[in-house]
C-alpha cells in the first residue's frame, strides 16, 4: 500500500497540488470533480441524517478541509 501526491516546492516551502480521496461518509453520498487544490467535494446525506458539512475544499497542505458526517437528524418536541 503506497500514497502518491503531487508536490511542488517554491523555495524551501512544500506546496501539495493534490489532495487524497475525499473521506467517505456514513449514510451518505460524496460527489468531487478532482482533487488538486481549491478542488471542492460535496456531501448529501440519506433521509433521516443531516450532515456536519457539506462542502469541503483541498488545501495546500495536501489535506481537506474538513472531515464530514451524517448525522441522525434530532426532532426536537416542543
Amino acid at each position: 500500500f503506497f500514497f502518491h501526491c503531487k508536490v511542488t516546492y517554491i523555495g524551501q516551502i512544500l506546496l501539495h497540488t493534490e489532495c487524497g480521496v475525499p473521506p467517505s461518509v456514513l449514510n451518505g453520498v460524496i460527489s468531487y470533480n478532482g482533487r488538486e487544490v481549491n478542488d471542492t467535494a460535496t456531501y448529501t446525506c440519506e433521509p433521516g441524517y443531516d450532515v456536519t458539512v457539506s462542502t469541503i475544499t483541498c488545501l495546500v497542505n495536501g489535506f481537506w478541509s474538513h472531515i464530514p458526517a451524517c448525522n441522525p437528524t434530532r426532532n426536537l418536541i416542543e
